[in-house]
């Protein structure tokens, strides 16, 4: 929860009671060292990432083997599961993700798409795959998982039992996966 386009001037820390034993702590205007806003010197890029207009899920759906770039800023790579998997992108809306069908070399696309900046923004930091963290993710239970990418947003799916993910970030950004609190698709665009 923010209050501000401007770094610092935010409120303290909110606790938000979802019933009566448990919380959600929200600590806006603290940058954390793993969250895309320790780029706050590229206002460029934070012109993107920071809004302030109300996030809208974008709902994108890819095959096994297929992937999601969220410009070039992370990418999903979906390796095992069912035949199709429907992911729901909660990120600002200024910010182009695409669905891309399976290819040979996903890696040598992901790049082009960067270097010709086929999709906003585009970080100029983010030039080859050595800058990106890789994370294999075996998903535990079936139902609801979530994605969180510490500074950028949060990717809601349905998913079953042994389905694995492989996520792209940058270096030293932090990736956080698990079951989903809830889960409300609302003002999804298909």
């Amino acid at each position: 929860v923010g209050v501000s386009r401007y770094f610092g001037t935010d409120l303290d820390v909110l606790k938000i009671p979802l019933d009566s034993s448990s919380f959600i702590y929200d600590t806006p205007g603290n940058l954390l060292s793993n969250s895309f806003t320790r780029y706050k010197d590229d206002p460029l890029l934070m012109k993107y990432i920071l809004t302030d207009k109300p996030y809208i899920s974008k709902k994108i759906s890819i095959i096994l083997n297929g992937s999601i770039f969220i410009s070039n800023l992370a990418r999903i790579d979906y390796l095992e599961g069912n035949k199709r998997m429907a992911f729901f992108l909660h990120v600002s809306p200024k910010i182009q993700c695409k669905g891309i069908t399976p290819k040979h070399n996903m890696d040598e696309l992901f790049l082009k798409y960067s270097e010709k900046r086929y999709l906003k923004p585009c970080a100029n930091f983010l030039k080859s795959m050595s800058d990106y963290d890789v994370f294999d993710i075996k998903l535990k239970g079936e139902g609801y998982q979530e994605l969180a990418i510490s500074g950028l947003g949060w990717i809601s799916f349905q998913s079953k039992e042994g389905s694995k993910l492989r996520i792209y970030v940058p270096k030293g950004i932090g990736l956080y996966a698990g079951r989903a609190k809830g889960h409300r698709y609302v003002n999804s665009k298909k």
